[in-house]
């Protein structure tokens, strides 16, 4: 299932264009995705960790835009603002019925809609697929993503403490959480 391209309107009013990401566009998902971790402690990778030449970022998009995987992006004015992704748990007999999915955004673009579209996108992508269950992990203290992952049925079945280690030395738990897509 290929993810038709659609424009989104902001709660701000600014209107952006989600649609699959292409290898055209490591350079920028690097320049995001470096902004992304500077902004929030919310993701499992650090700013410098996105230190990458941008063949690598396009060998990296390619990889999710193979069989059961999905990758969009949502771009205002050619400048890409997020990502989301639905990927296998893996190929293999008793695993393959699962699969996982994670997002991200700059903040400029939090508590504006487009995350619960990208989500939705993910959902439906996932149920055409075939899979049967959707799970993620986030961040304990991440509320306004529990809320949104609570509103589209996730469930919570579990705590991962200590997940996240900081570079100031602090800790935090990760929450996972499930959807029965059945």
């Amino acid at each position: 299932m290929n993810l038709n391209p659609m424009t989104y309107l902001l709660k701000d009013g600014q209107s952006v264009l989600i649609r699959q990401a292409q290898e055209s566009d490591a350079a920028q998902m690097l320049i995001m995705a470096r902004q992304c971790a500077s902004e929030s402690r919310n993701l499992c990778s650090t700013e410098s960790e996105y230190d990458l030449p941008v063949e690598a970022e396009a060998k990296w998009i390619r990889d999710r835009s193979g069989e059961g995987a999905l990758l969009q992006v949502v771009e205002a004015n050619g400048r890409l603002l997020g990502n989301c992704m639905v990927y296998p748990q893996g190929r293999r007999l008793r695993v393959r019925h699962r699969c996982g999915v994670g997002i991200g955004l700059l903040k400029e673009i939090w508590n504006q809609g487009v995350g619960t579209v990208m989500m939705q996108n993910a959902i439906d992508f996932a149920k055409v697929y075939g899979y049967e269950q959707m799970e993620l992990d986030v961040v304990s203290t991440n509320v306004s993503a529990i809320h949104l992952y609570e509103k589209l049925g996730f469930v919570s079945y579990g705590l991962h403490p200590r997940a996240f280690r900081y570079e100031d030395g602090t800790y935090a738990d990760l929450i996972l959480m499930a959807l029965d897509l059945r």
